[in-house]
């Protein structure tokens, strides 16, 4: 069952990806663009057809992967977001503040000016969102909290399912987006 521990478990998670992507952002470390990982659509179907047909996740390092995949992705969202200047928090004090130590010059706006390039993807579209936040961070929490299989892939479910609202962000998630997600779920929709 989730609880307020859990929050703080995937806050620290956001976090922790957030320094990665600092890094990775002002080191220019990944080709002038942000890695991204996609969940496996062969393996996701695999594990949800498994459990539909016999109840069973056979692929327990398969599961794992998918929920680090979620909690990942998450948390780049949420820190682009706020590096695009998306979210009620400034982003240069919040750089300035976790991430410059006293002996660096403080960051200023040109410092963060290819930012929205660097963190597109394919199609061009900077990875941020503000659709579902609390949504998301609620499914994210049930990931941490789950102790059973089935506990696991309701959590990744239902953040699926989120994701599947919006196509941009289901192509954030799983290989082949929502078409991927509606195949999955057994009906086809119409993507604008």
């Amino acid at each position: 069952m989730p609880n307020d521990s859990m929050f703080y478990d995937v806050m620290d998670i956001v976090s922790e990806v957030g320094c990665d992507q600092f890094c990775d952002y002002r080191n220019k470390e990944t080709d002038g663009r942000q890695s991204w990982r996609l969940i496996s659509f062969p393996r996701l179907k695999r594990i949800w057809e498994g459990h539909a047909f016999g109840g069973v996740i056979h692929d327990d390092r398969g599961m794992d992967t998918i929920i680090e995949i979620c909690l990942e992705n998450f948390g780049k969202i949420q820190f682009n977001s706020l590096m695009c200047g998306h979210t009620s928090r400034d982003p240069l004090e919040d750089i300035n503040e976790r991430y410059i130590s006293e002996n660096e010059s403080s960051w200023n706006e040109d410092d963060l000016e290819d930012y929205p390039q660097w963190c597109e993807d394919d199609n061009g579209m900077p990875r941020i969102s503000d659709y579902a936040n609390d949504k998301m961070l609620t499914a994210c929490i049930k990931m941490v909290a789950a102790q059973t299989d089935t506990q696991k892939l309701c959590a990744v479910d239902e953040l699926l399912q989120i994701t599947h609202m919006r196509s941009d962000l289901a192509g954030w998630f799983v290989e082949g987006g929502c078409t991927a997600l509606s195949e999955l779920s057994g009906y086809l929709r119409e993507t604008a």
